[in-house]
C-alpha cells in the first residue's frame, strides 16, 4: 500500500492503490461530462431566455435589494447615515493602517500591494466600462460631509469593487501584524462597503466578490515576491556576515596554535 495515498478518511483495512483511485477519478470524470451535457441539452430544447430583449445585464443583487434601494431614494435621511457612517469607516480604518505601517512594517509589501491592487483596478476600468445603472436606481451625491477616500462625483468605475479591497487588504495586513481587533473592524467595514454600494447601485453584484478575492489574492502575490527579493538578500548578508565571523575565529586560533 502507497503510504502517500492513505490518510485517516480512508479504513486502514481497505487497500489504496493507484489502480483503485484511478478508477474513483474516471467514473466521476465521466458522470460529470454527462451531467454536464444533459444540461445543455436540456436548455438547448427549452430555449430558455434569460436576459431581456434590449438589457445589458440582470443583477440579482439589485433585485433582492429593491426594497432597501427604494429606501434610500424616499429617505434622505437614511441616505446620509448610510453613507456618512461608511466614509468614517473607510477613512479611519485606512488612516490607521497607514499609521500601523509606519510604526510596526520593515518592508514596503503594503503600499506595493495597494498600488498593485488599484494599478490592476485602473488599467480594466479603462478597458473595459460599465454604464451607469440609473434606471434601476442608482443613486449618489454628496452628503455634505468631508471624506479622505470616498467622492461623491458621477462615474462609472465598477469593475472591480475599491470600496470593499481597500478594507479587505487593510484586514489582512492587520492579520500579518497579529492586530486582530483591528482586523475584525476592516472586514466589518468591507462588508458595510458591500451593502452601500449594492444599495446605491454604485457597483454591481458580480464587482463585490471580485473586490474581496482579488485584495486577497494581491496581498499573496505581494507578500511572496517582498519576501522573495529581501529576505533572499537578508540571507545572503547573514550568510557573508556568518563567513568573516568563522574567518577571523580561525586566524584566532592559528595565532594561539
Amino acid at each position: 500500500m502507497n503510504p502517500i495515498l492513505s490518510n485517516e478518511f480512508i479504513p486502514k483495512n481497505i487497500p489504496v492503490t493507484y489502480k483503485s483511485i484511478k478508477k474513483i477519478r474516471i467514473i466521476l470524470s465521466i458522470c460529470a461530462i454527462l451531467l454536464y451535457y444533459l444540461i445543455n441539452q436540456t436548455n438547448n430544447i427549452l430555449n430558455k431566455t434569460y436576459i431581456e430583449n434590449g438589457k445589458c445585464y440582470l443583477d440579482p443583487g439589485f433585485i433582492l435589494s429593491k426594497s432597501l434601494n427604494n429606501m434610500l431614494i424616499n429617505n434622505s435621511l437614511f441616505y446620509h447615515f448610510c453613507v456618512i457612517f461608511a466614509s468614517i469607516l473607510l477613512d479611519s480604518t485606512f488612516l490607521l493602517a497607514i499609521l500601523s505601517w509606519f510604526i510596526y512594517d520593515k518592508y514596503w509589501s503594503a503600499i506595493i500591494t495597494i498600488a498593485f491592487f488599484y494599478g490592476i483596478r485602473g488599467f480594466l476600468q479603462n478597458i473595459y466600462r460599465n454604464m451607469v445603472p440609473k434606471d434601476n436606481g442608482w443613486i449618489w451625491y454628496y452628503p455634505n460631509f468631508p471624506s479622505i477616500c470616498v467622492n461623491y462625483f458621477e462615474g462609472n468605475d465598477f469593475f472591480f469593487s475599491g470600496h470593499v479591497g481597500i478594507c479587505i487588504l487593510n484586514a489582512f495586513f492587520a492579520v500579518y501584524r497579529k492586530h486582530y481587533i483591528f482586523s475584525g473592524i476592516c472586514f466589518f467595514a468591507g462588508s458595510f462597503e458591500a451593502f452601500l454600494v449594492l444599495i446605491t447601485r454604485t457597483h454591481y453584484t458580480i464587482d463585490i466578490p471580485i473586490g474581496f478575492f482579488f485584495a486577497h489574492y494581491s496581498c499573496i502575490i505581494v507578500d511572496f515576491w517582498v519576501r522573495f527579493f529581501f529576505e533572499k538578500k537578508n540571507c545572503e548578508e547573514l550568510f557573508e556576515h556568518s563567513k568573516e565571523k568563522i574567518i577571523e575565529k580561525s586566524q584566532d586560533l592559528d595565532i594561539l596554535s
